[in-house]
């Protein structure tokens, strides 16, 4: 085997690596952003489902609190959606 084989087997290799890598980060970013927006409806629905007001206020106040925490996992999910390679 020449060296010219070598190396393009070499680039190929480390080309799949990179690959795998990224899926990796992409699955890891799906299943933060699936988290976060499991936790979001389960905050909308306490906020639907309280009858007291006070209560209800208490369940819009943690909407409010958690919202920075969806917009943190979007941009993350968005991000890792726009490094994901693309087969055509």
């Amino acid at each position: 085997m020449d060296k010219s084989k070598l190396r393009e087997i070499i680039k190929e290799e480390i080309q799949n690596i990179k690959e795998n890598s990224i899926s990796q980060g992409f699955q890891k970013a799906v299943e933060n952003y699936k988290k976060v927006m499991i936790k979001k409806q389960d905050l909308q629905k306490a906020f639907l489902s309280a009858k007291n007001p006070a209560a209800k206020e208490k369940a819009k106040q943690a909407i409010i609190k958690f919202h920075p925490s969806v917009v943190k996992a979007e941009k993350e999910f968005k991000l890792a959606l726009q490094n994901e390679p693309v087969d055509l």
